[in-house]
């Protein structure tokens, strides 16, 4: 589902693939021509999703992205294994895809009381919580497990 969210070095390859193979043209959130995204804050944005920012729930919802394409070995896959509403659909070698089943809560006017809370999945998570709690407490589980 679109819009999806995809890895920096996959955009080219999508872009390629969709066009070339399926004669189809389809939106990708980034490519390798990362000054043309740089200039509509996009490349910021997109830096700010992989590096697991605190305003990633944020920045997902302001883009209503449906679908990521990553690695699934990435912090962001992590990240979205442990958010309610996300669904891996498929899992291999070279890529992860989570297709994301819940509503984003509708935009808030500038100025109201939630302006300044992020979005996550159904719920409005405010800035102050700890919204990568769900991943620290998987990290905590396996060092447990391995005892570390």
């Amino acid at each position: 589902p679109e819009p999806m969210l995809n890895d920096y070095g996959w955009g080219g390859y999508l872009i390629w693939t969709f066009g070339n193979l399926h004669g189809t043209s389809r939106p990708v959130f980034i490519d390798g021509r990362a000054d043309i995204y740089e200039y509509g804050g996009v490349l910021k944005d997109y830096l700010d999703i992989s590096r697991l920012k605190p305003s990633t729930p944020l920045v997902l919802a302001k883009y209503g992205i449906r679908s990521v394409f990553t690695t699934g070995d990435s912090p962001l896959a992590t990240y979205l294994r442990s958010i309610p509403g996300w669904k891996t659909v498929y899992d291999g070698k070279l890529a992860t895809i989570f297709v994301y089943q819940g509503s984003y809560p509708k935009a808030k006017p500038a100025g109201s009381q939630n302006v300044d809370n992020l979005a996550r999945g159904n719920e409005l998570v405010s800035p102050k919580q700890d919204v990568f709690g769900p991943v620290k407490a998987g990290f905590q589980k396996d060092t447990e497990k391995r005892g570390t």
